[in-house]
């Protein structure tokens, strides 16, 4: 009877053993299949309760993915962007001229006076910002324009070609119509005229209209005529010689009426009010 008993306890003990052994392989085989699979390994493999699965992974927002993105503007080249307009030049009287008519003794001092305006000009307003500036001669519009250099309202025209008789005349039309609201028109000195003969040269885009070059203005003054009869009147006009480029000059007539059909430009001085 006791060695039954021993057989049947070694026999429980070997069937325990055996139960123990299987449950340890199951539960590496799990973990190999977990491994494979790229999982974690299970760790209720002992208990036999089911793994929890991972949560699945839940779309992207569909508006927000089908939003473009918005994205700065790309800046412009340098040389694309657009540079900054210069200040405005302060303009200024800066020259006085004569005003008042006079005679001339002969055709050198004409010439006398021309040197005299040249290098006024060249010391006082060439190369000047002022000379070119836009606001130098402003558009009255009213047939009128003012030279804030010299402070000289001209006819922003002048009129046909004629003798000089008409010279007077001429001016004297603009202060009967009231040219800008004035009455004290007259024809311009040798001075002034030779003056906006070489503004006009450096500044060809000055809202005064001027005759083409080899066609003359007449001026106030008067000289006696190149061939010693009688007096006329002094006039200016440009020309293009073959070196140089354009260049003004004052003439003086003769009795026979050669270079005796000009035009009139009228002026008057701006008095401050």
């Amino acid at each position: 009877a006791a060695g039954a008993a021993a057989a049947a306890g070694a026999a429980a003990a070997a069937v325990g053993l055996t139960g123990s052994d299987d449950k340890d392989k199951a539960a590496v085989e799990d973990k190999a299949k977990d491994k494979d699979k790229g999982q974690a390994p299970t760790a209720q493999a002992d208990t036999g309760e089911k793994a929890t699965e991972p949560a699945a992974e839940q779309p992207a927002d569909k508006t927000a993915a089908e939003k473009p993105v918005e994205t700065a503007a790309p800046e412009k080249p340098a040389e694309m962007q657009k540079a900054p307009e210069p200040a405005p030049v302060a303009i200024s009287k800066l020259v006085d001229l004569r005003s008042s008519p006079k005679s001339f003794r002969d055709a050198l001092h004409v010439q006398q006076s021309e040197r005299t305006v040249q290098k006024l000009y060249d010391k006082k307003v060439a190369g000047t910002p002022a000379a070119t500036s836009p606001e130098r001669f402003v558009d009255n519009g009213d047939g009128t324009v003012t030279d804030q250099l010299t402070g000289l309202m001209w006819q922003k025209d002048f009129t046909d070609k004629n003798l000089s008789n008409f010279v007077l005349e001429y001016a004297d039309r603009c202060s009967r119509a009231h040219l800008g609201g004035f009455a004290d028109w007259r024809p311009p000195t040798t001075e002034e005229l030779y003056f906006l003969y070489l503004s006009a040269i450096d500044n060809p885009k000055m809202p005064i209209s001027m005759p083409e070059p080899g066609q003359g203005l007449w001026t106030g003054d008067q000289v006696p005529n190149s061939d010693g009869v009688g007096t006329g009147y002094v006039f200016a006009f440009m020309y293009n010689p073959m070196l140089g480029g354009v260049k003004a000059d004052l003439k003086v007539p003769t009795s026979e009426g050669r270079f005796s059909m000009n035009a009139v430009k009228a002026v008057r001085v701006v008095t401050s009010k």
